[in-house]
Order: C-alpha cells, then sequence, then structure tokens
C-alpha cells in the first residue's frame, strides 16, 4: 500500500479529530436554516413594531410620548391652595368674598346699585319676606310657583297659609320703613322723605294690585294670564336670586347654600340637554372659573376635559326628588393641571360607575358639559386643603375612545401575548435543534477514536490513483500496438 494511503504522523498516535462540514442538502440542515430565517425575520417585525408610538398608548406613555415630541414649556401652574388656619369667631377658612353688602335702609344706596330706587326698595323688600321665611316655607313657596307655571296642582289651604305670611312680612318690611323714615326726617331734606314716602306707598299698591291678584289666582288653580304668568315667574326669579346672595367662595359645602344647590338642580332636571347646550354662555376654563367666580355664579357654562374620578353621592334630604348625585373630577382641556368638580345628576349609558361598596372609581375618558358654575370649593387633597371650581351639571356628554378590532390594527394586549408565544416557539425549536447537532456530533466523535488495529485489511483496499493511471496508460500504448503493428 502506498504512503499516501495512510494518514501522516506517528503511525501509534490516534490522528486529530476533525467536524465533517455539515452537508446543506441533507433535510436537518435546512430545516435549521429555514428555522433561523423565521426568528430573523421576527425580529425584524419586532423592530418595525417597536418603531410606532400608537404600540405604547394602552401601557400609559402616551403622554409622555407627546411631552418630548413636543417639549413645550408649560406655565406655572396656578396655586390653588388656601390657608388651614381658621379664625376662632368665625371658624371659616379666611380671605371669604364676602359680596356687597345689602343697605339697611332703601336710601343707603350703595355707588354700585342702579339709579332706580323703586327697583332697589322692592328688592330689599323681597329680602325681608324671603329672610322672614321659615326654610321649609320657602322650598313650599318655590314648588308652589313651579306648579302654578307648568299647570300642575296643588293644596288651596297651603296657597292660602303661604299668601298670607307673605302679606303678613311685606307689610311689616313697610312699617319698619315708615318708622326709619321717621326717625331719620331730620337727616333727610324735605324733597327727599317726600321721595322715600312715596316709593313706600308704591310699593304698598305694588303687592296689592300685582302681586297678591296674581298669587290668589294661582292658588285658586285658574288659568293665568300672561301678565300673571310673568308676575310669578318674577317672584320666583327673586327667590333665586337670594338664595344665589347667600353662597361664599373658598369653603366647604354649607346648609345655608342647600336652596341654591337644589333650585339650580331643580332647573337641570326639568330643562332638556339640548336647550341647556343652546343657552351655555360658551366655553370656560379653569382660569375664568377660578379667578373670576362672580362673574360666572349661576350661569351656563360648557367645559371640556378628561374625567379622572367618578364617585356616588346620597343627596340630602329634599323635595325636589333627587336622591343621588355623581361627582366627576374632570382635567380641564388646556389647563393646568388642577381640577374641576362637576355635580352631575345623571351619567351617559354604559359610563363607568362605581360598584356597591365602593364609591369611587378611576377612568380616563373624555367629556364636555353644560353646567352652572356655583362656586369655588374647598376640598381636601394629599397636600392640603384647595379649591376648585365647582359645576352642577344634568347629563354630560361622553367621547368614548374609538375601539379598534380590525386585522389591520389587532388588539395591543392580544399582540403582545402572540409575540411572547412566538417567541417562546422560536427559543425551543433553536433548543431542539441545538440538542440534536450535540448528539450527532457525538456519535461521529465516537466513531472516529476506534483503535487502528480493527481497521480493514490492505487487501480489501482499491487501486490508488497512481495505480489507476498506470493502468490507463498501459491499456492505451496496446491498443495502439494493435493498430499500429511495426514494418519491416
Amino acid at each position: 500500500m502506498p504512503s499516501s494511503a495512510r494518514p501522516s504522523g506517528d503511525p501509534g498516535r490516534p490522528a486529530p479529530l476533525r467536524t465533517p462540514p455539515p452537508d446543506y442538502f441533507s433535510r436537518r440542515v435546512r430545516f435549521k436554516i429555514f428555522l433561523l430565517v423565521c426568528v430573523f425575520m421576527l425580529v425584524v417585525a419586532l423592530m418595525e413594531k417597536a418603531r410606532d408610538p400608537k404600540m405604547y398608548t394602552w401601557m400609559g406613555f402616551d403622554r409622555a410620548g407627546k411631552a418630548t415630541r413636543n417639549p413645550v414649556i408649560p406655565d406655572a401652574p396656578t396655586d390653588n391652595r388656601v390657608p388651614i388656619q381658621r379664625d376662632p369667631s368665625t371658624n371659616e377658612i379666611p380671605g371669604l368674598v364676602q359680596g356687597p353688602r345689602q343697605p339697611e335702609t332703601p336710601w343707603q344706596r350703595p355707588t354700585e346699585r342702579p339709579m332706580d330706587r323703586l327697583g332697589q326698595a322692592e328688592s330689599l323688600a323681597w329680602n325681608h319676606v324671603w329672610t322672614s321665611l321659615q326654610r321649609a316655607d320657602r322650598d313650599t313657596l318655590n314648588r308652589w310657583l313651579e306648579h302654578a307655571q307648568t299647570g300642575g296642582t296643588f293644596n288651596w289651604n297651603a296657597g292660602k297659609t303661604l299668601i298670607s305670611q307673605l302679606a303678613e312680612h311685606w307689610s311689616s318690611f313697610l312699617k319698619q320703613q315708615r318708622q326709619l323714615l321717621t326717625e331719620q326726617r331730620e337727616q333727610l331734606e324735605v324733597d327727599g322723605h317726600k321721595e322715600w314716602t312715596e316709593i313706600l306707598d308704591q310699593l304698598r299698591d305694588l303687592w296689592s294690585e300685582t302681586y297678591r291678584p296674581a298669587l290668589d289666582m294661582a292658588a285658586s288653580d285658574a288659568p293665568l294670564a300672561t301678565q300673571q304668568q310673568q308676575t310669578l315667574q318674577n317672584i320666583q326669579d327673586r327667590i333665586a336670586e337670594f338664595a344665589i346672595t347667600k353662597v361664599r367662595d373658598n369653603t366647604l359645602h354649607r346648609g345655608v347654600e342647600q336652596e341654591a344647590w337644589f333650585h339650580l338642580l331643580d332647573i337641570l332636571q326639568r330643562t332638556p340637554e339640548p336647550m341647556l347646550q343652546e343657552r351655555s354662555t360658551g366655553n370656560a376654563s379653569y382660569l375664568q372659573l377660578f379667578q373670576q367666580p362672580g362673574e360666572y355664579r349661576a350661569k351656563l357654562v360648557t367645559v371640556r376635559g378628561s374625567a379622572r374620578m367618578v364617585s356616588r353621592f346620597p343627596a340630602p334630604r329634599n323635595q325636589y326628588g333627587i336622591d343621588h348625585y355623581f361627582r366627576i373630577t374632570l382635567k380641564p382641556q388646556g389647563g393646568p393641571d388642577n381640577p374641576i368638580l362637576i355635580y352631575a345628576l345623571e351619567l351617559p349609558t354604559r359610563f363607568p360607575v362605581p360598584q356597591a361598596p365602593q364609591m369611587h372609581v378611576n377612568v380616563r375618558e373624555e367629556i364636555a358639559c353644560n353646567g352652572y358654575f356655583f362656586k369655588r370649593l374647598v376640598f381636601r387633597s394629599r397636600d392640603g386643603l384647595r379649591t376648585a371650581p365647582l359645576i352642577l351639571a344634568r347629563l354630560p356628554r361622553w367621547y368614548p375612545a374609538p375601539v379598534k378590532q380590525s386585522a389591520s390594527s389587532p388588539n395591543p394586549m392580544w399582540m403582545s401575548v402572540g409575540i411572547a408565544a412566538c417567541l417562546l416557539i422560536a427559543i425551543s425549536l433553536a433548543w431542539l435543534a441545538h440538542k440534536r447537532t450535540q448528539r450527532v456530533a457525538t456519535s461521529h466523535q465516537r466513531t472516529t477514536s476506534l483503535p487502528l488495529s480493527l481497521s480493514i485489511a490492505d487487501d480489501d483496499l482499491g487501486p490508488t490513483p497512481i495505480e489507476t493511471l498506470n493502468q490507463l496508460a498501459q491499456s492505451d500504448s496496446e491498443s495502439r500496438s494493435i493498430e499500429n503493428p511495426p514494418r519491416h
């Protein structure tokens, strides 16, 4: 056997182990290559999806992304905190907006009041009547005036009793003012004393000729004329106006404010929502309501923003049929990071509401509502006492986020689960392929590590390449000699 047929080196030393090159045409190797290509394409697809900012909205990163893309320096938030120190005499928070004080007599007219002295005296007369009535009588009078204008029925005896009380208080006011006019006669000129005496006589005639006949007609359930309906509406507006004057900013809920509170809620529940939207004065921002509460008091405004918390509270005992309302903590649109508190009678269908025994539920829903601005309310937060604009509304308008269930935009949660499952399957297949490769390499190592004494005999080996070439050369020379014999 030629030396080229044997391995080089020491014949007593085994040959070094060499891993055979992979057979790229075998099924096993092609499957491994296909698996690697699939994993690579999956990684490329994940990298492409990771560039889309919409993929992270469901994780709560939408606002952070917007802030990063549009770096705008925000304005300093409005400090709506109130002092915690309390006045020991009144036990109320200092800094109350007391509002203009009513004069004690009609002729002590402040400069901000109109020049109509008869109207001023009439306002003072109704204020005296309103404060002289008991709380239950004021509520009954308000409900009776509503029934009279809407065509409802009312107890005749109760109506007569109320009319008698009103007449008595009106006469008491006139008597009191005539006595003050007599006592201060020396301080007034002759023309001034005569003028205010005529005004008091006009107030007496106004009650006997205008208010008393309209109230008697309403108590008798007889049809009311247009002028009488206008008179009753004037009385009801006066009552509501005096109730609104009891509202104070920078305070908690006060018992004296319940009349104005339920009066506005009653108007809301009796007025359709499209009419409220039509009568609204327009959109109001947080700063407008916070810095100018007196200008927006009891006015219909529209606010927009994101509802962050919904709470349900039972309503105090009342005769308007209101047993509960919902408080919505609103983050105003385009405003500082301070809330607006909305007390709504109803909520839209399928809107998240707290379920018993819960009283609060955290939400993130876009809403807009039309309601009456009530006051700047004090509430307790994690860092102390704060104030927030308070609005009374009937039914907020809800703008739910669109639900995307199409194939082009699957649910992000299910997409995440699918991606995780694909990664798990790819890792499992790669691990199985790796184990099979280790098993084949171990088998080949065991075969090549057998001793040389177990090799086949030299007689069983085939001819070497040199011997094969010599045989071909010899056969070629013999064929030429046969075709061309030698010539003698």
